[in-house]
């Protein structure tokens, strides 16, 4: 289980690979052991990025990624109830999730 889910307001703290002005991210750990990152976007801090009719009322989980050693044994879920809790905290109810098609992507979950 998820133990540790050190949240901050800077992801690029984790993985410069991560780097937005804009995101929140939590590295994932089970006890000593490093499991994924999560990183999510707050849409109402402005972003060069986002379009016109992109959706202001919700919180955007930008990225999700458990170490494949690690998969199929519940830390997205645990992940994912973590990134509800940070769209709470930041006033919203809900958040928005995406991907791009193909054969090597979640499009299936």
């Amino acid at each position: 289980m998820i133990n540790k889910a050190m949240w901050h307001p800077t992801p690029s703290y984790f993985c410069g690979a991560f780097s937005s002005p804009v995101a929140g991210g939590a590295a994932l750990w089970d006890g000593d052991t490093p499991i994924g990152l999560i990183a999510m976007i707050d849409p109402r801090v402005e972003n060069p990025g986002f379009e016109v009719d992109d959706p202001q009322d919700v919180a955007n989980l930008w990225r999700l990624m458990i170490d494949q050693n690690h998969q199929r044994k519940g830390y997205g879920r645990l992940a994912i109830n973590i990134a509800y809790a940070q769209a709470r905290v930041w006033g919203f109810s809900k958040f928005l999730t995406s991907c791009l098609p193909g054969v090597h992507t979640p499009q299936a979950f």
